[in-house]
């Protein structure tokens, strides 16, 4: 039996050989988050296009020893600004996946 890693790798090879698709990442301000951006973009699987408040993710990313000077940060002041800028980029075909930060739930 394939043991569950190989598969996965298998699946990273694959989706190298595709081109990468930009991905808007809304309110990336947690180590997991921004981390798993960058690093897929590092892997050519994806373009991340961060939305947030961008002193805070230049700052998170200072912290982690991250460069995010290559990637097009959208400025939003707040969590939910994040998300609503982040859908923009999508339904404006400016990016065709959405990733999810550290997006803090409301209700209405």
């Amino acid at each position: 039996m394939e043991k569950k890693h190989q598969r996965y790798q298998r699946l990273l090879d694959r989706c190298k050989s595709l081109p990468s698709s930009p991905a808007a990442v809304a309110h990336p301000r947690d180590e997991s988050s921004l981390k798993g951006a960058v690093e897929t973009a590092e892997l050519k699987l994806l373009q991340p296009i961060p939305a947030g408040p961008r002193n805070k993710i230049e700052s998170l990313a200072k912290q982690l020893g991250i460069d995010v000077s290559r990637y097009e940060i959208v400025e939003a002041p707040h969590s939910h600004a994040s998300a609503e800028a982040a859908v923009r980029l999508v339904r404006e075909g400016k990016a065709e996946m959405l990733m999810i930060g550290r997006v803090i739930p409301w209700t209405m």
